[in-house]
């Protein structure tokens, strides 16, 4: 197990989060007599000039100035579409719309600099529009509702990957402070988790067969018992820690809890830092808390929807080798019916291509499953 980080110094300065404090501060603003000017309902003008300092006579001056309807050039009104920018007229004398209109021209002539754009933003349309359906959720009951004050933490599940092919492969998930690891634990979506076992003829998961799993944060390993079939990894960790002292930065005397009863609110974490989550014997993933706020009304209101990925993973999917339409859903090596090794299909293109009218394979091949990551959540 792989687990000495070399930007280990880099996170030695961020501050440790005890999560529990930070609830325990929540709710003791939410008590207070000013509790309305933390959480307020609706401001009035007055308020926010209250909030600044300001007396109603330069309050009143500032909405003057900063009115949107004051943010207007003399041939604004030239403009008849706002949304399609192409159409704007040239010599408006707006800077930004000139530099955004090149940057679009720019885009549309050249893919990669397409790539490049949507990698770094910081947000998809995809991400966007799954944000936007979880808000939309309502509530189904009382015991959907979400206490206040409540805690939202943001998880970054990493992937394992290679740096010159893909550079930011990983799941965003918003978890509650209320919440067990265990819960997690159970959304992490991952390829080995489907990857088939075939047992006496029959396919099964392979998460149905392995279900061992660990998080590593801090100085603690949180372990998995909910099931006669889950083992200790954190014992097998520290078994091959002790063997390899200088091949690793495992603290030399760990906590180990189980997952299922520790909330996340129990946690002390630092922003920032890499953990680790371990699953199917070997399988590694980086975890890191990005964010930690409080829960409020622009989150989704529905209890039973956490966790929940707000990411997607930004990487290329791979076509079908014969429709080029769907995507890939097998993959093969060694075959007959293809010269490239390997070979990506659909379910229907792979079906008909490789067995007769009665189900029979043809020719010589060998296939599994490929799982495409944006797919899995």
């Amino acid at each position: 197990m792989a687990t000495k980080h070399s930007v280990k110094q880099s996170f030695e300065h961020n501050e440790v989060v005890v999560l529990k404090k930070f609830k325990d501060d929540l709710m003791d603003l939410s008590e207070s007599s000013d509790a309305d000017s933390f959480f307020p309902k609706h401001k009035t003008m007055e308020d926010v000039w209250k909030d600044m300092g300001l007396d109603a006579a330069a309050g009143y001056d500032l909405e003057t100035v900063c009115n949107p309807t004051s943010l207007s050039c003399l041939r604004e009104g030239d403009i008849t579409n706002w949304e399609c920018i192409s159409s704007c007229p040239d010599d408006l004398g707006l800077n930004v719309l000139q530099a955004r209109k090149q940057t679009v021209r720019k885009v549309r002539q050249n893919m990669a600099k397409k790539k490049t754009t949507i990698v770094r933003s910081k947000y998809t349309e995809l991400d966007c529009a799954l944000l936007k359906k979880y808000q939309e959720i309502k509530r189904t009951g009382e015991s959907d509702v979400i206490e206040i004050p409540e805690v939202l933490l943001i998880v970054r599940l990493s992937f394992p990957r290679c740096i010159r092919r893909h550079k930011s492969i990983h799941y965003d998930f918003c978890v509650l402070g209320s919440q067990t690891l265990d819960s997690l634990r159970d959304k992490i979506c991952c390829p080995m988790n489907v990857q088939p076992l075939y047992l006496e003829g029959e396919a099964k998961p392979l998460a149905d067969m392995i279900t061992s799993a660990s998080f590593l944060i801090e100085d603690t390993f949180y372990n998995d018992h909910r099931k006669e079939t889950d083992i200790d990894l954190s014992e097998i960790v520290m078994q091959w820690a002790r063997d390899n002292p200088e091949d690793h930065e495992l603290p030399s005397d760990p906590k180990v809890k189980s997952m299922n009863e520790t909330k996340f609110e129990d946690l002390t974490i630092r922003l920032g830092k890499p953990y680790v989550f371990l699953h199917m014997g070997n399988c590694e993933h980086e975890i890191t808390f990005v964010d930690v706020r409080s829960f409020n009304e622009k989150d989704c209101q529905s209890k039973k929807e956490y966790p929940m990925a707000i990411t997607r993973p930004r990487m290329k999917v791979i076509p079908c080798k014969c429709c080029h339409s769907r995507v890939s859903t097998w993959i093969t090596r060694n075959d007959d019916f293809s010269d490239e090794d390997p070979s990506f299909f659909c379910n229907r293109c792979f079906e008909g291509l490789h067995f007769n009218d009665a189900g029979e394979k043809m020719g010589a091949f060998e296939a599994r499953p490929f799982i495409n990551l944006t797919s899995l959540v």
